[in-house]
């Protein structure tokens, strides 16, 4: 009896009666949806009230670790994913879109995800839509290129190495004296890596000697050293046939004040180290030494 009142109200005044409405809304939600599962790559939906409204099958893996995912607090799953730092830097740009519908996109975005433990690149932006409730809400479409950074990453790294091969080559040719070669071998790997210094060591039963070196706003480190300077922990590593790296040699758990002193003495804060095993005793190695904190890449490391 009240539908009908309702309903004839409705048609009195020109508007669709209530039933038609509701209808009409369920089809458009039902239409909104079949369009975000259908669109290319990852789509998700977050609401007025700032809940995880919609998500297409493509997205669904992305957030995995999230828990009753639709309908769940859009902050909440920013962080289980990202973590608390990189999680609400996301969520700002989403609440710009949603308050201004000024349209985001991202710049290069490479994150360690906070859920798996997994650095992951992706190329995403965001739009301000207005959902089938009649409210804004913000949509985000999301490329994850990890997979394509990483190719791209191997193909700069061999380009990189074949470039230093060359020239590495090109400079040691003409070149007979094993001196002269080992010094100018340095000094290409160095300006390759951007390193303050580079040498080469022959070790001793209770030292080492360095005869020459690569230095940039570097000073010189020619001379003889106790074999102990290496410090316990890089030592056991080179001594087990295996190159050492650190990107902050402050952060070493357990490295004494001493030794920290040491690696500021020398200008070194970070660094490479290859070991020569020659029957099965650490005989001979190279090092590379950075001034500052420096992260080294893999291909950076096979070409010391």
């Amino acid at each position: 009896m009240e539908e009908a009142s309702q309903n004839a109200d409705d048609a009195q005044h020109g508007r669709p009666p209530l039933a038609d409405a509701e209808a009409e809304l369920l089809r458009n939600a039902a239409l909104f949806s079949t369009l975000i599962e259908q669109a290319p790559g990852g789509v998700y939906v977050v609401d007025a009230q700032w809940r995880v409204a919609h998500m297409n099958a493509e997205s669904r893996p992305f957030f995995a670790s999230v828990e009753s995912l639709i309908g769940r607090d859009f902050d909440e799953a920013l962080e289980i994913v990202w973590g608390p730092e990189v999680g609400p830097q996301i969520a700002s740009n989403f609440r710009h879109t949603l308050a201004t519908g000024e349209r985001y996109v991202s710049p290069r975005f490479s994150e360690m995800r906070h859920d798996i433990g997994e650095e992951q690149a992706f190329e995403w932006e965001t739009q301000r839509i207005t959902l089938p409730d009649g409210q804004h809400g913000v949509v985000c479409y999301f490329q994850n290129v990890t997979a394509r950074e990483r190719a791209e990453e191997t193909v700069r790294a061999s380009d990189a190495r074949n470039a230093f091969l060359v020239t590495l080559t090109d400079t040691l040719r003409p070149l007979s004296d094993a001196i002269t070669i080992q010094a100018e071998a340095i000094g290409v790997l160095g300006e390759q890596l951007g390193a303050n210094r580079v040498y080469y060591y022959e070790v001793g039963s209770d030292d080492y000697v360095i005869e020459r070196d690569y230095t940039n706003a570097a000073l010189s480190m020619v001379g003889r050293y106790p074999i102990t300077s290496f410090g316990p922990n890089p030592l056991a590593v080179l001594r087990a046939g295996c190159t050492a790296s650190e990107a902050d040699v402050n952060a070493l758990p357990g490295r004494t004040p001493e030794e920290r002193a040491t690696f500021a003495s020398l200008q070194v804060r970070s660094y490479i180290g290859v070991p020569l095993i020659k029957n099965g005793a650490f005989v001979a190695g190279l090092a590379v030494h950075a001034d500052r904190v420096r992260q080294w890449t893999p291909t950076e490391i096979a070409m010391a």
